[in-house]
């Protein structure tokens, strides 16, 4: 019992490491998919993870923490510099965290704070590379490519939001639960 209750306490991490791998993999194959000229939507679980369990665990504030150390591993992997994911993921978490306090604990509020914080981050992603020259995407096509994003991000959360659910109330990030049971 004493090795599970360790381990418990990573399962968030874990989840979330795992929604960065199912990111850079899925990737591939939904811009493809999506076969509309000029439009393009960005396959982000992680960035769901980050703001459900964020939601979903609002008074622990090593989920910023841990956000900002999975935002640091997918900037050195997928980008080479640090600044996109390690700040955006920070900010995504800060701001659930402190807009949850004032929203209800259901299913159809949350899902659409998911929603906009993708759209949110999204932004900020395309504002950042398009600053650093990495990219040279129109503003119009990042508008088109909202509305993709909005409904990949609609089913993404739909679908995963009750496996962070329950990650967020049942094993929350870096707190031993011995003293509560």
């Amino acid at each position: 019992m004493n090795s599970r209750s360790k381990l418990s306490r990573w399962y968030i991490a874990i989840a979330e490491f795992g929604a960065l791998i199912i990111d850079g993999v899925a990737s591939i194959y939904v811009h493809s998919l999506l076969g509309l000229s000029g439009v393009s939507a960005s396959f982000w679980l992680v960035v769901i993870a980050v703001a459900a369990c964020s939601l979903i665990d609002e008074n622990n504030n090593n989920e910023i923490i841990l956000a900002f150390f999975i935002g640091l591993i997918a900037d050195i992997y997928y980008l080479g510099f640090i600044g996109p994911y390690t700040v955006g993921l920070t900010l995504v978490s800060w701001l659930c965290q402190n807009i949850t306090r004032i929203l209800p604990d259901v299913f159809v509020v949350r899902v659409p704070v998911i929603v906009v914080c993708y759209l949110l981050f999204d932004a900020f992603f395309w504002f950042i590379l398009t600053i650093a020259s990495t990219i040279s995407i129109s503003f119009s096509q990042v508008l088109w490519g909202m509305i993709a994003n909005a409904i990949l991000a609609l089913i993404l959360a739909s679908l995963s939001y009750p496996l962070f659910n329950l990650l967020g109330r049942e094993y929350p990030f870096a707190i031993k639960m011995n003293y509560y049971k």
